[in-house]
């Protein structure tokens, strides 16, 4: 299915949007025309451009860009993780806590608007800068 992705962009490497607080191996990397699996869990997308705008704006309006791509197994789940700025071996835990009890209890905190799970994404081309 036809999606969007969020990154941030620094020397030309796209990777995890939160990539800069997550630990260092839960950081995705992406590149045009090669598919992206996640170490554990989901990739985090969206289902519309509109969507995926605001969350830029909002959030990494600065050094981030939006690719439109190809998800696979979209699920309109829902669910987010409480990520630690400051300590990434406790934002690891958190990470692989979220992942192993997610199918229990269903959400922790609420995504941004529109955004869904995939459980790989293939990007084609920016669309955002």
């Amino acid at each position: 299915m036809r999606c969007y992705k969020v990154v941030h962009c620094h020397k030309g490497l796209y990777t995890s949007t939160y990539g800069q607080i997550l630990h260092p191996q839960h950081v995705l990397t992406y590149e045009i025309g090669k598919t992206t699996f996640p170490v554990i869990g989901k990739i985090f997308v969206f289902e519309d451009l509109e969507n995926a705008i605001q969350f830029q704006d909002r959030f990494i309006p600065v050094f981030s860009r939006i690719f439109i791509g190809e998800g696979t197994n979209i699920q309109h789940d829902g669910g987010a993780i409480r990520l630690s700025i400051y300590d990434t071996e406790v934002n690891k835990e958190l990470v692989i806590d979220f992942w192993k009890e997610y199918p229990r209890l269903g959400y922790l905190i609420h995504v941004p608007k529109g955004t869904v799970f995939c459980d790989s994404f293939t990007p084609e081309r920016i669309v955002h800068p």
